[in-house]
C-alpha cells in the first residue's frame, strides 16, 4: 500500500493541475452560474457531484477504451461539444428557454433537474460524466498507473484523488465568483 501512496499524490497534482487546462473552460460558466443561484453549499455538491461522476465515468472509459482505443476520441469530441453548448446556454438563459420551450411538453418534466442541494449533486454527476473524456493526457496518465497495477479499486481511488484535486480549485472559483457578485450588486446600490 505504501508504493501507492506517491500515485495518490502525483493523482491529486494532477487534478489540481488540471484547472490549467482549456478543458476547464466550458465549466465554468456553469460551475459560476450555478453558484450565483444555489444555496451557499451548492457549489461544493455540485463538485463533490462532478468528482463522483468523473471517477465513475472514468473508471468505466478506462474499462472500454482498453479495447478501442478510437473511442475515447470520439467520445472527447461529443462531451467537448455538449460542454460548450452547455456553457453558452447558461450564459444565453432567453436562449435556453426558447430551446427548452421547443421541446415536447412531458419531455421538460422528466428531463428537469431535482431542485436544492440533490439538484446541485446531480447536476456534477452529469458534467463530471461529460467532462471525463476531456481531461485528456492527464487522465491518460492515471489510467495507465491503474492498468499498470490491475486493480478497479486503485483505479477509482486514483481518479477520485484526481477529482479531488481538481475539486479544490474549482470550488476556490465558485466562491470567488459569487463573493465578486455580491460585491458588485453591493456597489450597484452606491452608483
Amino acid at each position: 500500500m505504501s508504493s501507492f501512496t506517491p500515485s495518490l499524490g502525483l493523482a491529486f497534482a494532477g487534478g489540481l493541475l488540471t484547472v490549467l487546462s482549456p478543458c476547464i473552460l466550458p465549466i465554468l460558466p456553469l460551475l459560476l452560474g450555478r453558484s450565483l443561484q444555489s444555496h451557499r453549499f451548492g457549489p461544493v455538491m455540485l463538485v463533490v457531484g462532478l468528482v463522483a461522476g468523473f471517477a465513475f465515468a472514468g473508471s468505466l472509459l478506462g474499462i472500454v477504451t482498453q479495447g478501442i482505443p478510437a473511442l475515447a476520441n470520439h467520445l472527447r469530441t461529443i462531451a467537448v461539444t455538449l460542454l460548450i453548448g452547455l456553457g453558452v446556454l447558461t450564459c444565453l438563459p432567453k436562449l435556453a428557454y426558447r430551446l427548452s420551450s421547443l421541446l415536447p411538453t412531458g419531455f421538460a418534466t422528466r428531463a428537469s433537474i431535482p431542485l436544492g442541494l440533490a439538484g446541485e449533486f446531480w447536476l456534477g454527476t452529469q458534467l463530471g460524466i461529460l467532462w471525463t473524456p476531456c481531461a485528456g493526457p492527464v487522465l491518460g496518465a492515471i489510467l495507465v498507473l491503474a492498468a499498470v497495477q490491475h486493480d478497479g479499486v486503485n483505479a477509482f481511488k486514483l481518479l477520485t484523488t484526481y477529482g479531488m484535486g481538481a475539486a479544490v480549485p474549482l470550488l476556490m472559483l465558485a466562491y470567488a465568483g459569487r463573493r465578486l457578485a455580491r460585491s458588485m450588486t453591493q456597489l450597484r446600490i452606491y452608483g
